[in-house]
Parts: C-alpha cells; sequence; structure tokens
C-alpha cells in the first residue's frame, strides 16, 4: 500500500508538472486516457468485489452457498484483496513511466509512448494466467464462465438465472462508463496503434 501511496502522489505530481518534452500534445494525452482509465476501473473493480466479500465474511454471510461457489475453494478477501492490490500497482507504475516519459522524455527523443498501453494490457491479462496457490485456475474459469452466460443471456433466451448471474448482470449494468472505454480502445487498435488525437471508429 505505501508503495500505490508512493506512485499516485508521484502521479499527481507528475500531472500538475509542465512538460518539458517538445513532443508533448495534451489533446494526444487525452486520447490515450481512456485506456488507462479502463485498466484502472478493472482494478478497482477487483478491490470493490474484494471489499464485498470481506464484509460478507466479516458479518457471517454464506456467500459461497448464496453464489454457487465450490465448498472447498479457499479464495477469500485477503486473495481478493492482493490480486487487486497487484494489479492497481501494475497500473500505477505504468501510467506513472508513462508520465515520466511522455511529459519529459526521459527515455529520450523517440515516438513510442503508445507501447506503455498496450503493455499495460498484456500486463494485466497476464495476470489471469499467472499460477496462484489459492486462486487456481478452476475458479478463474468458472469466474469467466459467468461472465459468458450473463453475456450470452443478452442474446439467448435463459430459462435458469441463479443469483450470481443476477449480480453480476446488475454490475454490469452499472458499468456503462467502462464498457465505453472498452469500446473506445477496440476503436482505438482498429484505426492504429497511435493517435495524436481521440480515435474514430469507422
Amino acid at each position: 500500500m505505501g508503495c500505490m501511496a508512493i506512485l499516485l502522489l508521484n502521479i499527481l505530481v507528475l500531472s500538475l508538472a509542465p512538460a518539458s518534452n517538445p513532443r508533448y500534445q495534451k489533446h494526444t494525452l487525452l486520447a490515450y486516457l481512456p485506456i488507462y482509465r479502463f485498466v484502472f476501473d478493472c482494478a478497482f473493480a477487483t478491490m470493490a468485489g474484494a471489499a464485498a466479500v470481506a464484509a460478507m465474511e466479516y458479518f457471517g454471510v454464506n456467500y459461497k452457498f448464496l453464489l454457487d461457489i465450490d465448498p472447498k475453494c479457499q479464495v477469500d478477501s485477503t486473495t481478493l484483496f492482493g490480486v487487486a492490490a497487484f494489479q492497481q500497482l501494475l497500473f500505477l507504475l505504468t501510467f506513472a513511466m508513462f508520465l515520466l516519459d511522455y511529459k519529459f522524455a526521459i527515455l529520450g527523443d523517440h515516438n513510442l509512448y503508445w507501447a506503455y498501453m498496450p503493455a499495460l494490457i498484456l500486463l494485466q491479462l497476464a495476470l489471469l494466467v499467472v499460477p496462484h496457490p489459492t486462486f487456481r485456475f478452476t475458479y478463474r474459469r468458472h469466474i469467466l464462465s459467468i461472465f459468458k452466460e450473463v453475456f450470452l443471456a443478452g442474446v439467448f433466451a435463459v430459462s435458469d438465472v441463479k443469483l450470481v448471474q443476477n449480480i453480476v448482470g446488475d454490475v454490469l449494468t452499472s458499468f456503462s462508463k467502462p464498457l465505453n472505454d472498452l469500446h473506445y480502445i477496440l476503436c482505438f487498435y482498429w484505426t492504429g496503434m497511435s493517435h495524436d488525437t481521440k480515435a474514430q471508429c469507422p
């Protein structure tokens, strides 16, 4: 938590400091921000989920039964907080490096500032396949299958809706801004890797 607090403080300072890189343009920075915002929102959602699990553990709610979780599953709020913290750490570190490079050219004169974003996305996706002694692949696949079922429910008729699917669907309806950012990311990379202004879908 200390590292994340320091990184967050550094990001605030870097954001307010005047740029010294002649290549820096504010509208280009704004074109990149929705991608970083989406990654942050995903990490924040994991943190919020961990907080919800922690609250249910504190009040003795049998959430494993309610959400059809394997009783043998040892994933708890501590595990989820650890995953969320690592997500946030990767985000803050990458974003801080991007600001240092784009605003102050610490790596010299180049035009590869766009590379930080796919690197961050790949790092976040890599967390899905990194082995964990508690958060096993079986449980990760189960979570992904729930999202798949919820998305398919918007296309095909569903007769049996479980509580966990209802909760995920409710969360996704509140996730309109991040999903809009996801659409922007697809447009961004569909039209090229680097943009001087906000990407527009063809």
